[in-house]
């Protein structure tokens, strides 16, 4: 009996140190796992923490592995796409103020030289609306670029805000990098809208230069076309007059065409080309070349050669007349006196005013 006791108090203190084994194995093979697992997440974060390099713009920066600066690099990737098309919009908009400049410039030169005697082909206007449509359609990609890239800043500036709070490291690359991208940028847009200002200042100076020269052309092709009307005019006076012999055929005064009756046989005219100034007596007043040149045959026919004429631009009217005297005395005179004269017989005062 004392024997087989023995034996079952040996067994059962064997088995409690074989339980007490396997507690302390399984408490061992868990502290071993946890240290297995701590060492994974610590490699983890490292491999995080860890920089690299990317080529952006022919620049390397520096990237980490946080959200927050994958999503910075991703921002700064369509800075620069945006910045392209920024650069070339701005080269557009260079190109139109270019383009309008040198229009200016052979405008200028075509009315200076047309001054001097010397004729140069005129370039057609091109289409004021076309070319404005086109530079609104410029002006208005410019501003809509420049929204983009401005909201792509802000972003960028918030993102390294927030990965500032995290990683309060002073000397870390990806935040110093990052921070001196966003003043870049910043000062990028600033130029850019300065530069933009500029060429829209240059492009209304250019506008008032442009309607100012159009205008000068406009007015020397008015100029040209009334010396060109004058110079027709005297040789068609000249015609009449060199193939006009004097008649005694008088007609009557019902089949003479005077035109236009002065009212208070008086009228003072301004500014009138290529005739001075004084007082005409005038026989008759036709705007028809043809019903001119009819009553001028007919006055020359009756014995006087000294009869001319001038037109007036304002009016588009020829004035047709005999003499012209120093002053409304002499002038007033000389119609009293020759009322009797067939083609005197409804003559008026015009007084030029140059």
């Amino acid at each position: 009996e004392a024997e087989k006791q023995r034996l079952a108090e040996e067994a059962k203190k064997q088995a409690e140190a074989e339980a007490v084994a396997k507690l302390e194995q399984e408490r061992l093979a868990e502290e071993a796992k946890a240290k297995v697992e701590a060492e994974k997440q610590r490699l983890a974060q490292e491999a995080e923490k860890a920089l690299d390099t990317v080529m952006l713009d022919g620049v390397l920066i520096p990237v980490s592995k946080d959200k927050e600066s994958l999503e910075m690099k991703r921002l700064t990737e369509l800075t620069v796409n945006t910045r392209i098309d920024q650069q070339n919009l701005m080269n557009r908009l260079r190109d139109a103020v270019s383009s309008r400049q040198k229009d200016l410039a052979d405008l200028k030169e075509e009315n200076d030289l047309s001054e001097q005697g010397i004729y140069k082909e005129p370039k057609p206007f091109k289409s004021v609306s076309a070319e404005n449509a086109n530079l609104e359609a410029i002006k208005s990609e410019i501003d809509d670029v420049l929204k983009s890239q401005n909201a792509r800043i802000s972003e960028l500036e918030s993102l390294y805000k927030t990965r500032l709070k995290k990683t309060r490291n002073t000397k870390d690359e990806v935040n110093s990098y990052f921070a001196d991208e966003i003043v870049k940028l910043k000062s990028e847009q600033a130029e850019i809208l300065k530069t933009k200002q500029n060429l829209l200042e240059q492009l209304v100076e250019i506008k008032e230069a442009t309607d100012f020269e159009r205008k000068r052309r406009i007015k020397r092709a008015a100029f040209d076309n009334e010396q060109e009307r004058y110079n027709k005019d005297r040789a068609a006076l000249k015609a009449i007059k060199e193939n006009t012999t004097i008649t005694e055929n008088t007609p009557e005064i019902n089949d003479i065409d005077f035109g236009e009756v002065i009212p208070n046989n008086i009228l003072i005219i301004n500014r009138v080309t290529n005739v001075e100034a004084g007082y005409y007596l005038v026989l008759a007043v036709h705007s028809d070349t043809n019903k001119r040149d009819n009553f001028v045959r007919k006055v020359i026919q009756s014995g006087n050669k000294s009869v001319d004429f001038f037109y007036d631009v304002n009016s588009s009217k020829y004035y047709i007349y005999s003499k012209v005297y120093g002053s409304l005395t002499e002038a007033r005179s000389a119609m009293q006196n020759n009322k009797t004269t067939l083609y005197l017989s409804k003559s008026s005062i015009v007084n030029v005013q140059n």
